[in-house]
């Protein structure tokens, strides 16, 4: 029961996507599809928080529709830039090159 932003990549069948997920310490939680496959290709994951939400980025673009429900009541317990979601038996890994945290959570 965390709150939690970040970024994840999710099988939605034969194709895995970045998705958007923004958590409010209950149990139910929003993802968006930033509609990039989540490959080889380096990307640099972020987001921002806008007057009513949360915008995500791949490589300093928006991507994906802005969240704006479920949002956490004040700060955040978590927060993951990129992470993995593994709903199978099959083996996953991501590789970090560079982390970087900066900016506020100012609403």
């Amino acid at each position: 029961a965390l709150s939690f932003i970040g970024i994840r990549s999710l099988s939605a069948g034969s194709t895995v996507n970045y998705f958007g997920v923004v958590k409010n310490g209950a149990a139910s939680e929003t993802t968006r599809d930033l509609g990039v496959l989540a490959n080889v290709t380096w990307r640099v994951p972020g987001f921002r928080v806008t007057a009513t939400g949360i915008q995500f980025q791949l490589d300093g673009v928006d991507v994906g529709t802005e969240v704006t429900t479920t949002m956490p009541a004040s700060g955040t317990d978590m927060v993951a830039i990129a992470g993995i979601q593994n709903t199978s038996a099959v083996v996953h890994s991501v590789d970090v090159d560079y982390y970087s945290l900066g900016g506020g959570y100012a609403r």
